[in-house]
């Protein structure tokens, strides 16, 4: 099709998501990109929106990308299918792949458009990405990579600020999570989690941060 939308295996779609994207996508001429809200949803059968820090309904790819480093706008969209098989998700790391070539997808596109229609995410604890280490550090490997874009994309220094801010509030909050199970990982696990987080606490910039 022309347009592409990837769907977690875990996740579903409202009945008339597809339509919504459809109508959308057709009354914007120029747009390469349409945004779904973003319901998240348990086996308890709770549901939560995941906002999206912008009131605006229409985007610049550029100004779609600025946001969505910090995940003040989230990746589940449906993309020109030839802008998704040009830049297709890395094969590694697999977990996080999605935040690392979403703004990639969104600085190509011309126009990107938010819409009502709804992506139902599940959150549960077997979840590859709520697993722990080590494979949470593909966590680290998935921000570097983005790192890596914004600054091939040749960006400012406000998205690059932005993209370094979050990268250290990961850093952070990763090493924490580290510190307090390390003491049921295996030795050999423990020497891994080091290495990694060495390895990313040099590739820091720390000039870039407030």
């Amino acid at each position: 099709g022309a347009y592409t939308l990837m769907v977690d295996a875990d996740d579903r779609l409202a009945p008339d998501a597809l339509a919504l994207l459809d109508a959308a996508l057709s009354a914007e001429h120029d747009a390469d990109a349409a945004v779904l809200r973003l319901v998240c949803f348990d086996d308890g059968g709770t549901e939560t929106e995941v906002p999206v820090r912008t009131g605006r309904r229409s985007l610049s790819g550029r100004e779609a990308c600025l946001l969505s480093i910090d995940l003040s706008l989230h990746g589940l969209y449906a993309l020109r299918t030839d802008l998704f098989r040009a830049h297709p998700y890395p094969e590694q790391p697999r977990r996080y792949a999605d935040d690392t070539i979403t703004p990639v997808h969104y600085a190509l596109c011309r126009r990107v458009v938010l819409t009502r229609a709804t992506y139902f995410y599940r959150r549960h604890a077997a979840s590859c990405t709520a697993a722990l280490f080590p494979e949470k550090l593909d966590f680290i490997a998935a921000n570097a990579l983005l790192r890596a874009h914004i600054e091939g994309m040749g960006f400012g220094s406000a998205a690059r600020q932005r993209c370094e801010a979050y990268i250290w509030a990961n850093y952070v909050s990763l090493y924490r999570r580290y510190l307090m199970t390390r003491h049921g990982l295996s030795p050999e696990v423990r020497r891994m989690c080091r290495s990694a987080f060495r390895t990313a606490h040099a590739a820091m910039r720390p000039l870039r941060l407030s």
